[in-house]
This record gives C-alpha cells, sequence and structure tokens, in this order.
C-alpha cells in the first residue's frame, strides 16, 4: 500500500491545508513570499495514522509579535488537524532561503512538540540546526502553494551542510538504545541515511521509499526487521497517543532491534551520504 499525496488525498485533508494557507495570506499580505509543502504529503507517502504535515513559509520579515501571532495560529490549525501526526511549520525570511547559510534564523518554528510561544532572545529570532535539511527537501521534493516553485524560492544548498544536519538525527537513533523509542521512525529513517549513502547521485528520500529500498538492498537476515518497521508506517490503526504512534507496529522485539542498530552503526556510521550532483 503506497501512501497519500496532496493530490490523491481526500476533500477534509486538502480543504485543512488550504485553511492554513489562506489563513496566512489574509495575516501576512504581502509580506508573504512562498509557502512550500514538504515530507511525506509532497513525496506521495503520507499515511494519516502516522505521517506530519510539513510547511515551509517563506516571508519578507516578521517583528516578534507577528511571529508570535503566527504561532498562535498554528496552534488553532494543529488543534483540530484531521490526522494523527503534528502540523510542523518553519518560517524564515525568503532573502535567507535564497542565499542559505548554515545555520538559519527561524522566525517561527511550530510542532507538536513545542511548548509554546518562546520570546526571541535578546529581541533576535534564534538559529535553528534543523533547517537546512528543510530548506534541502523543500527545494529537491516540495510542492508550491502560494508563490514561486521552489527551486526558484530557495537557493543552492551545500550538500555537506545538509549530510551534517541529516547526521544528528542519525547519530542520535544510533546512540545507546535510542532505536527502541520509536522503532518504526528509527529503522525507517536509518534505511534513508543508506539509501543516500548507496546512491551514485544526490537524492533526498521519504521514509517509505527507503524503506521499499532496504527490502531489496539490505542483508536477507536485516529485511524482516524493516518489513515490520514498513508495516507499521502504513498501519491504519489511528493512535490515540504520541507514545501509541511511537511504538506502532508492535510488539518490537529488544535484541532484532539491538541487532539492526549494530549492522547499520558498522555498515553506515562512518559514511557521510551520496556523492556526486545531479543536473
Amino acid at each position: 500500500m503506497r501512501g497519500t499525496s496532496l493530490d490523491s488525498a481526500d476533500d477534509i485533508l486538502r480543504n485543512h491545508i488550504a485553511g492554513v494557507v489562506d489563513e496566512l495570506r489574509t495575516e501576512l499580505g504581502d509580506r508573504l513570499h512562498a509557502v512550500i509543502l514538504h515530507g511525506s504529503l509532497a513525496m506521495g507517502s503520507f499515511h494519516a495514522p502516522k505521517s506530519d504535515v510539513d510547511l515551509l513559509i517563506l516571508v519578507e520579515d516578521l517583528s516578534a509579535d507577528q511571529a508570535r501571532r503566527l504561532y498562535s495560529l498554528f496552534e488553532r490549525h494543529h488543534s483540530r488537524r484531521p490526522y494523527a501526526g503534528g502540523l510542523e511549520v518553519s518560517v524564515i525570511r525568503a532573502a535567507d532561503a535564497k542565499s542559505p547559510q548554515h545555520p538559519l534564523p527561524s522566525l517561527v518554528h511550530f510542532s507538536e512538540t513545542t511548548s509554546g510561544w518562546q520570546p526571541w532572545p535578546e529581541g533576535k529570532p534564534p538559529t535553528d540546526e534543523d533547517l537546512l535539511a528543510h530548506l534541502t527537501v523543500a527545494r529537491h521534493r516540495g510542492r508550491s502553494l502560494h508563490g514561486p516553485v521552489p527551486r526558484d524560492a530557495i537557493g543552492e544548498l551545500p550538500w555537506a551542510d545538509y549530510l551534517a544536519s541529516v547526521r544528528g538525527d542519525i547519530d542520535w537513533i544510533l546512540e545507546d538504545e535510542n532505536i527502541l523509542g520509536s522503532p518504526y521512525y528509527g529503522i525507517l529513517n536509518l534505511c534513508r541515511w543508506a539509501m543516500m549513502a548507496e546512491a551514485a547521485e544526490r537524492i533526498v528520500p521519504g521514509k517509505e521509499e527507503a524503506g521499499m529500498w532496504a527490502l531489496s538492498h539490505l542483508p536477507q537476515d536485516q529485511r524482516e526487521i524493516v518489513a515490520q518497521a514498513l508495516a507499521a508506517y502504513r498501519d491504519r490503526n489511528w493512535p490515540q497517543t504520541i507514545r501509541e504512534r511511537q511504538l506502532s507496529g508492535g510488539p518490537w522485539q529488544r535484541a532484532p532491534l539491538l541487532e539492526f542498530r549494530d549492522y547499520m552503526r558498522s555498515r553506515y556510521g562512518n559514511r557521510e551520504g551520496a556523492g556526486t550532483p545531479t543536473p
């Protein structure tokens, strides 16, 4: 079972996203430069019981008070989302997206794990180590909901910085027994890193694509747990809590998870990712 794209999504989900974009247009007016959908819904691998809706918002600029109002806007739409994952939004200046330099200032970041609006330190927006990864995915795989297409809105990105940004999450999954916290998430993200490392060109795969790749490329004795993770990601059962979503697809056995972690650590733990650029 493949996931959903924006084009194949039902009217409820499409109208929910359109409502976010419409309210951004009303709130920001001419200051709104672009709204870019990225992540699983842009890639056609969205599963409502698991996936987030990921938005990158490019603006001319914002005051701290305007940023606070946007955070409240995202809170409202998140609270009435028609899917189990979170609304995840990053708001940055259009000029920073056009000429990105790591790390980038984050005017607003909202997700289901943020804990309310935090005033800017010393009146200046904080930097976000993950923003370059979001911009890279948006540039390669994103879809414009307002304004220019992603490759016109987002400038060339340093590939080494993108890999370093992704690598932070990979290193965390490989540490200690962290893979036990959300097994399907950890497995599929490690598969994504492996897929990038084995590719001859620069690619930005999604979790579902990486899981399918791993089923035909990893050693036979590692494929069963990948299949379990992929089935968990695609499972239609609706979780009631974040913790239930993290453990979807269980029961998970500790020993196979740690064996998979150890294989990935030994095979890809020191790899720096994919090589030559695509046109």
